[in-house]
């Protein structure tokens, strides 16, 4: 690749992160402080950008040149960080979170891929007491917080700091065409962190387990809602649709690793999940092809439940529902 083919696709990389209103010389012409004909000279690859220039551009769309220079090697390039449990905060995750979905949702025909080892985090959101749950757990096993390790679990701690954050993550992906390969394990975990907490004496009482579990089967059962229509919408509204697909395939013998892929016209990125809430994000075009094919060969192997297929649909939930009302009345009996 000559140097004005690097240039290129620097730019090209540039243009796939700016949403549908924004104009590459107005971006260039701001970022740079130089006039519209020197920025379209080095659109046009006609003008090298200078090594400051570049490094300029790459933190604004937090590109990164390696992976320009990394055609022909074996590596790929991925962008993320780790949290720190001394300096992480979860509000400002869930707002990170919500930040990402509001930029996917500006984007034109938009489609998440999610292969579920885990029921998707965006689902607990719109039923309170289940995501303060699932809140604590991360927080207090999974980070280790000094400061929830000396309390006992109570929703209403949790609940309202987080609600408003977690209705619109809700929302917002109510709003983006998905497709989630679930399987029979997607709900083990949460059913173990309900029964191990419990069992240990950290929730509070028998009338909060109850409330966890029932709001699980309600989870569960917006879930076959949405997937018997083919649609998106929110939980006790079936009017706010915003006719976003929802396409739900089920795979009985791969367990899923909660990876996602966002695909765009222009780009696709996969986001890949590690030390349960650390994620990391690559666009290299060798990697994200590879996952698409991944996906294409999962859901040729799943069985689709979403419009079509009620007995599979049926089949599926129904022992999703079964586990709930054996994990409590185990509960009711111990």
């Amino acid at each position: 690749m000559d140097k004005n083919d690097l240039q290129q696709q620097f730019f090209k990389a540039i243009k796939a992160k700016l949403l549908p209103h924004q104009s590459m010389v107005d971006e260039m012409q701001e970022l740079l402080n130089m006039s519209a004909d020197s920025a379209y000279r080095r659109i046009r690859g006609e003008k090298p950008l200078s090594i400051d220039e570049a490094k300029l551009l790459c933190n604004a769309y937090h590109i990164s040149m390696d992976q320009f220079f990394a055609e022909g090697r074996n590596q790929t390039l991925f962008q993320g960080k780790f949290l720190n449990k001394d300096t992480f905060d979860f509000g400002a995750y869930l707002q990170n979170i919500q930040g990402l979905l509001q930029h996917v949702d500006s984007l034109s025909d938009k489609k998440i891929y999610i292969d579920t080892k885990d029921v998707p985090p965006f689902h607990y959101y719109q039923f309170p007491h289940l995501a303060a749950f699932k809140c604590y757990v991360w927080m207090q096993f999974m980070l280790q917080y000094d400061e929830q390790n000396k309390i006992l679990f109570d929703h209403d701690e949790l609940i309202l700091p987080l609600l408003d954050t977690g209705k619109k993550i809700a929302e917002l992906y109510s709003r983006i065409p998905s497709v989630e390969i679930w399987n029979l394990e997607s709900i083990n975990s949460t059913l173990r962190q309900i029964k191990f907490y419990y069992e240990c004496g950290i929730i509070k009482n028998k009338q909060t387990v109850d409330k966890l579990y029932d709001e699980l089967s309600l989870l569960i059962t917006h879930i076959q809602s949405q997937t018997q229509r083919g649609k998106k919408f929110l939980y006790g509204n079936a009017n706010s649709e915003h006719d976003a697909a929802y396409t739900v395939f089920v795979n009985g013998v791969f367990l899923g690793d909660n990876t996602m892929m966002l695909e765009t016209p222009t780009e696709t990125t996969v986001f890949i999940t590690h030390g349960v809430l650390n994620f990391m994000s690559t666009t290299d075009e060798k990697f994200t092809n590879h996952s698409k094919n991944t996906f294409n060969n999962i859901m040729r192997k799943s069985s689709l439940i979403s419009g079509v297929n009620e007995l599979d649909r049926s089949r599926f939930f129904n022992n999703m529902q079964q586990r709930i009302v054996q994990s409590k009345n185990f509960e009711t009996l111990g």
